[in-house]
């Protein structure tokens, strides 16, 4: 089972709070798979700020990253770049995605930067405000019509893709991770949600 996202879309909080509901391992990127070969992966085509910013995720995956991924009864968390060899290499398992404005998930970068929890990402070097952040993003094709945040989520909405949005998942959590374990052919639990807290929402001192 799948959930790709990109990153600061809460997708850590959501993985978290479904391993533990659905009493599954939980795993994050490529996890198990050496750094070595993790470098080795060629980038996306097609995203080329996404692959600068989080060079590590933005990769075509090989037939050993998809296995990975796809042959354990487990839940993974991606921020695979939907590119038609990823599309393929992932095609044979359920997908969840979670979908942030992508004005948020630039603000979210901003914020993080700010506060020393991510390292620096060049194009935003000497910005102040979120207005600059999200100006200079769009400039360069990150948000916009036809930015790579935009289509990423177009490009893994197909059949087979459940498609969640982050402010369902704040504003209503039983109703979004019940959906979401009932996609997953499982018996949605009767306890009340309650997402794993991590760095989701504006009022975050981290996020």
């Amino acid at each position: 089972m799948l959930l790709i996202a990109t990153p600061k879309s809460a997708s850590t909080s959501l993985l978290r709070t479904l391993a533990d509901r659905l009493g599954l391992p939980g795993y994050m990127g490529a996890e198990g798979l050496s750094r070595d070969v993790i470098q080795a992966l060629e980038p996306s085509p097609g995203y080329p700020y996404l692959h600068t910013f989080h060079g590590s995720d933005f990769k075509e995956l090989s037939a050993e990253c998809a296995q990975l991924m796809t042959s354990r009864q487990c839940i993974y968390k991606v921020h695979a770049a939907p590119t038609p060899h990823n599309r393929r290499m992932l095609a044979a398992t359920p997908k969840v995605l979670l979908h942030r404005d992508p004005r948020e998930i630039v603000a979210a970068w901003r914020r993080a930067v700010r506060l020393g929890i991510h390292h620096r990402l060049r194009p935003f070097d000497g910005l102040e405000t979120e207005d600059e952040w999200l100006a200079r993003a769009e400039e360069i094709g990150v948000i916009g019509d036809g930015g790579e945040l935009e289509r990423f989520r177009a490009g893994w909405l197909e059949q087979g893709v459940l498609e969640v949005r982050f402010r369902d998942l704040l504003d209503d959590p039983d109703q979004t991770v019940r959906t979401i374990e009932r996609f997953w052919s499982f018996e949605p639990s009767p306890a009340v949600v309650e997402l794993a807290q991590e760095k989701y929402t504006r009022d975050s001192k981290n996020v």
